[in-house]
């Protein structure tokens, strides 16, 4: 029981951190402010900042620790200078539906029977993101790190001090 609740803290603050991703997002960029995006637009647009982000800081150093600790505090800080317009988005956009679909979603995320290729495929890419900047021509290792994986990246900054990638199978339920 103290293992679901664990990890129900983690899956609400892997939200907390792509919904104040997408409203910096939103702030920064969409340029329409009378327009009425919804919960999951702004999601949405979590998930691309955080890509562009990791994108262009993964050129020059790795996705470690340290730099998704920054990440958090960035994003966190932004929420609570944008709290009262969090707040009042979030209340007219807060309906059944959307929690249902958020509990759904964290029930269907508990579970230890993890991919039968997390250990061989998914887990060492993420590593190499959190270990390494990029490094070209690696591909001439292995064809898999050579494929396009905008996911992983994403995957890779989601990582705690303690339990390091064990709750990364959270981000694609998140997703979802």
């Amino acid at each position: 029981m103290l293992s679901v609740l664990y990890y129900f803290i983690i899956y609400n603050f892997y939200i907390f951190i792509i919904f104040a991703s997408g409203y910096a997002f939103k702030k920064i960029f969409w340029f329409n402010n009378d327009d009425d995006l919804t919960i999951g637009e702004i999601g949405i647009f979590g998930f691309i900042f955080i890509y562009l982000i990791i994108t262009f800081f993964h050129y020059f150093l790795p996705i470690n620790i340290i730099f998704s600790l920054t990440i958090y505090f960035i994003f966190s800080l932004f929420f609570l200078l944008e709290f009262k317009n969090i707040k009042k988005f979030i209340s007219l956009n807060l309906s059944k539906n959307v929690i249902y679909i958020y509990l759904l979603g964290f029930l269907t995320a508990i579970t230890t029977n993890l991919h039968d290729d997390w250990q061989l495929y998914q887990l060492p890419i993420i590593n190499y993101v959190q270990q390494f900047k990029i490094v070209f021509g690696f591909i001439s290792l292995n064809d898999y790190y050579g494929q396009g994986h905008s996911f992983y990246e994403i995957m890779s900054i989601f990582q705690l001090p303690v339990i390091k990638n064990s709750s990364l199978y959270l981000i694609p339920v998140i997703f979802v």
